[in-house]
């Protein structure tokens, strides 16, 4: 079990610090986001209630439970590159794709694509009517002292 005996000292700093909320935006891989336990989703249901936003990332099963997005308070879900263009070049799967592209619209949760990395996927990506993406077409990462 992990050691979660930080997770009040942390809730106490971030109520004190709620002008961060605007900015700072927690990001979970979707495997662990659902293998929390109570009393991490009950921390960081304070933390949502406080007006920090959490993001989903490395979702590969679009099979998503928009109900339980939701109640965790998430405001982004990031999906690779290569499982949307693979998924919205199958018909079948293209379908359950939009399905849920619009219900996380629906929900006010954004669908970002991520780990774009070539002009053609971004060209197919905007094809398909997808708002956002991310990847190092736009810019590799760089230390700040660098810009």
């Amino acid at each position: 079990m992990e050691d979660t005996s930080f997770f009040p000292e942390f809730i106490e700093f971030m109520q004190d610090n709620t002008e961060l909320a605007e900015n700072l935006i927690f990001e979970f891989g979707h495997a662990d986001l659902l293998a929390q336990d109570r009393y991490i989703t009950s921390n960081l249901g304070q933390l949502g209630e406080l007006g920090f936003r959490f993001s989903v990332d490395r979702v590969e099963d679009l099979n998503l439970d928009v109900d339980e997005l939701i109640s965790r308070r998430v405001s982004f879900v990031k999906v690779g590159a290569t499982t949307a263009l693979n998924t919205l070049e199958n018909s079948d799967e293209a379908l359950q794709f939009y399905r849920i592209k619009h219900a996380l619209e629906r929900a006010g949760i954004e669908l970002i694509v991520e780990k774009i990395e070539k002009e053609e996927q971004l060209v197919d990506l905007l094809d398909y009517g997808i708002n956002y993406g991310q990847g190092y077409l736009f810019g590799t990462p760089r230390l700040s002292r660098d810009i």
